[in-house]
């Protein structure tokens, strides 16, 4: 990631991301800022081992590669100057039986290098992420957030996100408790 610049009064100035679909070649990339992110973020709810477990599994180069040719998936990313900002990911996946909508379609990732968190990548992620959905067909947005990730929740509130379930689930000996949020798109 370049070096970020400083403007008047000591503000980082970011230059705007490159939005684009990625491609089978991104998997290194798009599995190692994952991996990195979510084991931070869920670092509490999880029990060491646990965590290890799940991020080896879920977020390995070989599971990134094979989503990114699924054409139930589709993954964008931001790029700032050919570094790797952040990364979406919308799955057809069945929805849970909180989101009661006839076609929903699921945020089921949003990831961002922790330098660029507060700067409007996110925005832009999901900008392009709803853009895409409706491009799609899809009249809902669903997702699964951590209910200890506090600022990815008010993200997601102000997306107008709103909170129509909670689930827990069990990994190993881990059982994180997850709200499901859902817009309209």
């Amino acid at each position: 990631m370049p070096a970020l610049q400083v403007g008047p009064g000591r503000q980082p100035i970011v230059p705007l991301p490159q939005g684009r679909p990625a491609l089978p070649a991104d998997a290194p990339r798009l599995a190692r800022l994952g991996a990195s992110m979510f084991a931070a973020t869920h670092r509490p709810a999880f029990k060491a081992a646990d965590l290890a477990t799940y991020v080896g599994e879920t977020l390995s180069t070989q599971r990134i590669a094979a989503e990114l040719v699924d054409p139930a998936n589709t993954f964008l990313l931001a790029e700032i100057d050919g570094a790797l900002g952040g990364f979406v990911k919308l799955s057809a996946s069945p929805a849970p039986a909180y989101v009661q909508t006839p076609s929903p379609i699921e945020l089921s990732r949003l990831y961002l290098n922790p330098r660029l968190i507060g700067r409007g990548v996110g925005s832009r992620l999901m900008t392009n992420a709803l853009t895409q959905a409706v491009y799609k067909g899809y009249t809902t947005c669903w997702l699964y957030v951590w209910e200890g990730n506090v600022r990815a929740i008010k993200f997601y509130l102000n997306w107008s996100f709103r909170p129509v379930g909670r689930e827990s689930f069990q990994v190993g000996l881990s059982f994180p408790v997850a709200l499901v949020m859902s817009r309209t798109v």
